[in-house]
């Protein structure tokens, strides 16, 4: 019955193992994929590219508005690289738990920057239309 009980507990504890690395697996991925393909291809193509369409093609008010908000955007980018630290490059290694809660908030704040970015580029190309 104690060997039992043993296996049970060992059991569950490899079991929870096996389940917090795949999250954290999954949150590093989600990561990898917000910062590669949803928000820095717009940041070094899309927002470059479109600040000179409106200083060459809008009113001067206007377009500093739309600047400025651009540039917003790319600096939130970089700002959130600069504070961004991979947490297995880090010495000692925190624990998985803490690892995960450190991804959950950082795939939360690029998903706001998500959205910044692709707001100050719909407003840059409405901007663009009047």
């Amino acid at each position: 019955m104690k060997h039992l009980l043993y296996l049970f507990f060992f059991s569950s504890f490899i079991f929870s193992c096996n389940s917090l690395e795949k999250k954290e697996t999954f949150l590093e991925q989600e990561i990898r994929r917000l910062h590669d393909i949803e928000t820095m291809p717009k940041v070094t193509g899309v927002i470059p590219k479109l600040i000179k369409e409106i200083v060459n093609n809008v009113d001067s008010t206007t377009a500093t508005t739309l600047i400025n908000d651009l540039n917003q955007s790319d600096e939130m980018m970089m700002d959130w690289m600069v504070g961004f630290k991979w947490q297995k490059d880090i010495e000692p290694i925190p624990p998985i738990e803490k690892r995960i809660s450190y991804y959950e908030k950082e795939v939360e704040k690029l998903e706001a920057l998500k959205i910044q970015i692709n707001t100050s580029i719909k407003n840059a190309e409405k901007g663009l239309k009047k």
